[in-house]
């Protein structure tokens, strides 16, 4: 399943929020690579790129489900309360909705029953960003994402260099492995802003 060959992508969050250019060549890069990592230094407005990408893809996709996974439900409320400022509706219980964002912890989507989350619900899914994604096992990614059989973007988010995380690699890694072949996975980290380079640009805060 792959991306249309044309669509909008959403510059605007709100009236009074534009993306910066490094943003929206960050947003870009994901669309034309949908399966991969961004990594950007603390500061620098991933959830800014985050909710663009979101938008975007409900947007083109409004009949698919968008998920959002977070390693913590203190960062699932933040997330939500972030979301919902930029004009996105969140969802944070099952069963899925199209149209908005879902966003749930790593612990919920690896714990969830059948029952609960059937193969219909799955089904709806075609988007995955994961924040802070240098938590992310290989083993455990895998486990969240082969249930999903029509993802056209799997996105990690990360602000820890790739080369000071183990676990980072192991992510990196397992997108590319034969398991999710499937879903067309390149293990690429697609857009990456180094610290330096931030503070260089102002960026940083």
């Amino acid at each position: 399943i792959i991306l249309k060959s044309l669509f909008k992508i959403i510059l605007s969050l709100s009236d009074d929020i534009k993306l910066r250019n490094y943003q929206l060549d960050a947003v870009k890069e994901v669309f034309k690579n949908p399966f991969g990592m961004i990594q950007l230094p603390t500061g620098t407005g991933k959830s800014e790129i985050s909710a663009a990408i979101i938008k975007t893809y409900i947007y083109n996709y409004p009949e698919e489900a968008v998920v959002y996974l977070v390693p913590t439900i203190a960062l699932q409320k933040d997330a939500s309360n972030r979301f919902t400022k930029y004009g996105i509706d969140v969802n944070t219980k099952l069963p899925l909705k199209v149209g908005c964002v879902n966003i749930f912890t790593y612990m919920f989507m690896n714990r969830v029953g059948k029952d609960r989350f059937d193969y219909k619900q799955r089904n709806l899914v075609g988007a995955i960003l994961y924040d802070e994604a240098q938590h992310l096992k290989g083993d455990k990614t895998s486990k969240i994402v082969h249930g999903f059989k029509n993802l056209r973007l799997n996105l990690g988010i990360s602000a820890t260099p790739s080369d000071c995380s183990d676990e980072y690699k192991k992510y990196l890694k397992e997108l590319n492995s034969t398991e999710l072949t499937v879903f067309g996975s390149t293990g690429k980290i697609v857009y990456m802003m180094q610290i330096n380079e931030s503070i260089d640009r102002f960026l940083f805060v």
